[in-house]
């Protein structure tokens, strides 16, 4: 077995889950705007409702801020 195989096998690792963490970041840029685009409708459509911008949380912050307690 090469010397380089296990550093070309850990960089494969490496990609493949930077890949799926880009993957589910892009997924959940997907669910906020369509969150977002749902709530601007409903709320458009009904003058009584007051519009709530939408925010993404950062998932590591809140981690750690529960870590804490």
């Amino acid at each position: 077995m090469s010397v380089l195989y296990p550093l070309s096998f850990h960089r494969r690792i490496e990609r493949q889950w930077a890949e799926s963490i880009n993957s589910l970041r892009r997924i959940r840029g997907q669910i906020a705007a369509a969150a977002e685009l749902t709530l601007q409708r409903a709320f458009n459509n009904d003058g009584s409702l007051i519009p709530v911008p939408v925010r993404v949380v950062d998932q590591r912050r809140r981690d750690q801020c529960r870590s804490h307690d």
